[in-house]
């Protein structure tokens, strides 16, 4: 940025009508390149900077796009068809159920 924040808060309407033209001027220039700056800030994205495409934030994707940098082609899950290529039972895929396992030592509290 060229101009800083305390600058920016110097900057009122008696300051702007007591500068010389050339000042003016050149202070305008400095203003338009930190608006330019500031918009391609704010316009700056994934597809157009270093950003990876997960840093997306979830309003901001598409439906048909996948939430992983993973390539669907590998067998891997996807949004859009929830298939796994090897695909196994759900009773495999989980051993336990959720909770307290039956056969667990409970909780003892001694009531004085």
């Amino acid at each position: 940025m060229h101009l800083n924040d305390h600058s920016l808060r110097q900057i009122d309407d008696a300051y702007l009508r007591s500068l010389e033209p050339e000042v003016l001027y050149d202070l305008s220039l400095r203003l338009l390149a930190d608006l330019k700056e500031a918009r391609d800030r704010l316009n700056e994205g994934p597809e157009n900077s270093s950003r990876p495409p997960s840093s997306r934030a979830l309003w901001e994707r598409t439906s048909g796009e996948h939430l992983s940098d993973e390539d669907p082609e590998d067998g891997e899950r996807t949004q859009d068809s929830g298939e796994v290529a090897d695909a196994q039972p759900v009773d495999a895929q989980r051993a336990r159920k959720a909770g307290k396992q039956a056969g667990a030592p409970g909780r003892f509290c001694c009531v004085s």
